[in-house]
């Protein structure tokens, strides 16, 4: 098993740390005896972080047959060629990504026929799929990138992908039986250009989720429902959706309007950018006045 690590230099965030509370002059009047009133004051920071980018490759041995099959005398052809497919065990074809970041990253991959000069898999094309398989790049679905979440601070490796190398069309015939080189693998690792699901996760706070649309009817179904009205308002909508996790069972008290869960963020366009709440929030919901 061979691994490289890949390092990309540290990016420096240059917001300064602020903590801002803003609170207006609110009047608060009893009406009757023993009436009480309340405001509420926004809490606002930014954040100051050194972020590293980090993370492991690992691959299999990369080593495969090619079976031409029998020279066919009469059409000058070979018959039943084809990939050993025993070779493509979901080991050998496998490669694995762990990003080790403090920030998401996308990794990409490349195949490229290279003969070095003599064309030994000019015809060959590989294509990086989900599920591990010879000659037929429709197993699974492509996979040529693949979203990595960020490094949790308590993990002891970071989230981690696979997909393996799935090839199609016949190498050079003259290759005989001293394995040569056909084609090159490039894991490319980059910062993804999206802000990520972590990040978006971060702005759906509990206030922005607290109250709901009056004449909301009080009951779970339509209380979570009008919460994830307001948690997909919160994020990049055109890019991100917020769904309330299954993980953990979600909870609502009618009679005091108590939700417990946790809310997931997941890329529309990469699935496996999603990021779900560590721990279950508990929310005191406010259906509003009309």
């Amino acid at each position: 098993m061979k691994k490289l690590i890949a390092a990309m230099a540290a990016i420096a965030m240059l917001a300064a740390i602020s903590t801002t509370a803003f609170a207006e002059s609110i009047p608060i009047t009893t009406g009757t005896e023993g009436a009480t009133g309340s405001a509420i004051a926004s809490v606002t920071t930014t954040t100051i972080q050194e972020d590293t980018y980090s993370a492991t490759i690992d691959w299999g041995t990369m080593a495969f047959a090619y079976d031409f099959g029998t020279w066919n005398v009469s059409t000058h052809q070979w018959d039943n060629e084809k990939w050993v497919t025993d070779n493509f065990n979901g080991s050998n074809d496998k490669v694995t990504v762990t990003n080790n970041s403090s920030q998401p990253i996308d990794a990409t991959f490349d195949y490229l026929a290279s003969g070095r000069g003599i064309n030994n898999g000019d015809a060959t094309t590989g294509v990086f799929t989900t599920a591990s398989g010879a000659g037929n790049p429709t197993l699974g679905t492509v996979t040529d990138t693949m979203g990595l979440a960020l490094c949790q601070v308590d993990a002891l490796t970071g989230p981690s992908d696979d997909t393996f190398l799935n090839l199609v069309g016949r190498p050079a015939a003259s290759i005989g039986k001293t394995a040569a080189i056909i084609g090159t693998i490039t894991v490319s690792l980059t910062a993804p250009i999206t802000t990520g699901a972590a990040t978006e996760l971060a702005k759906v706070t509990d206030t922005a989720v607290t109250t709901v649309p009056p004449l909301t009817t009080n009951d779970k179904t339509n209380i979570e429902a009008a919460m994830l009205v307001l948690a997909n308002a919160a994020v990049d909508s055109s890019a991100y959706t917020v769904t309330i996790s299954t993980d953990v069972a979600s909870t609502y008290s009618i009679d005091t309007k108590a939700w417990t869960g946790e809310f997931t963020v997941t890329n529309n366009a990469n699935a496996s950018n999603t990021k779900t709440d560590a721990t279950a929030r508990a929310i005191t919901v406010v259906i509003a006045t009309a």
